[in-house]
């Protein structure tokens, strides 16, 4: 359980509660070497992974869900799989 008002801002979720999850370089090399990159970059071995879905919108699920979601959502970079999506 994390604790504090301001453990939510560092990756819990709003029930104060946290899952980490390990990656693993024979299940997920791809990934395992993203956060090796993203450390190196920032100096943080962390990455918050969080659903992907707009309010009162049920969980992105396939590539073309990502890519409604992104184009009507807040957000400005979307990654899907080695394609990068920008507004």
């Amino acid at each position: 359980m994390c604790g504090g008002p301001c453990a939510r801002r560092r990756g819990c979720q709003e029930n104060g509660a946290g899952r980490l999850r390990k990656a693993q370089r024979g299940l997920n090399p791809r990934y395992a070497r993203l956060l090796e990159k993203f450390g190196e970059a920032t100096g943080v071995l962390l990455v918050l992974n969080t659903s992907f879905n707009l309010k009162d919108e049920p969980m992105v699920a396939t590539p073309d869900n990502a890519l409604g979601a992104f184009a009507k959502g807040g957000r400005n970079l979307l990654v899907l799989e080695s394609m990068v999506v920008g507004k």
